[in-house]
């Protein structure tokens, strides 16, 4: 799936972490708690997880990602109706989930917004590359 990245995501995984496709889905996938393929046939065409903060007595928070390949966009409509349950699925267990988005991946950021998620901060420097990232956080 790596070579097949969006662009846009490959950009945004090199900005946030100075991650590759590969390094960034393989990270991923290690670090889940849950990790889900999404295939056209036999084909990835997209991978999305929630990775757990660190442990705090207090505070259960999960890192939620996803990275897709333009054929994502084939099954737009199908994967929107079926979002809202993976992200259910995804949060249990956590007090709240987010992440950052990069301000320039305006896929990700409306379908985060059409997902219900607040975006609570902006970091116009975040990551190695000093790049303008958003917060956004879901209380289930």
């Amino acid at each position: 799936m790596a070579p097949n990245l969006r662009p846009e995501d490959a950009v945004e995984v090199l900005r946030a972490a100075d991650l590759s496709a590969r390094e960034a889905l393989q990270q991923g996938f290690v670090e889940s708690s849950i990790c889900k393929t999404v295939l056209d046939g036999s084909t990835p065409i997209a991978m999305f997880g929630v990775v757990p903060g660190p442990p705090d007595p207090d505070w259960r928070y999960g890192h939620v990602w996803m990275l897709a390949t333009p054929g994502l966009l084939a099954h737009a409509k199908t994967f929107m109706r079926a979002s809202r349950e993976w992200i259910a699925t995804l949060s249990r267990g956590f007090d709240a989930v987010g992440n950052y988005v990069d301000a320039r991946n305006h896929i990700h950021v409306k379908w985060l917004e059409h997902m219900g998620f607040a975006f609570v901060g902006a970091d116009l420097e975040f990551g190695p590359y000093n790049s303008p990232f958003l917060e956004f956080v879901l209380i289930p």
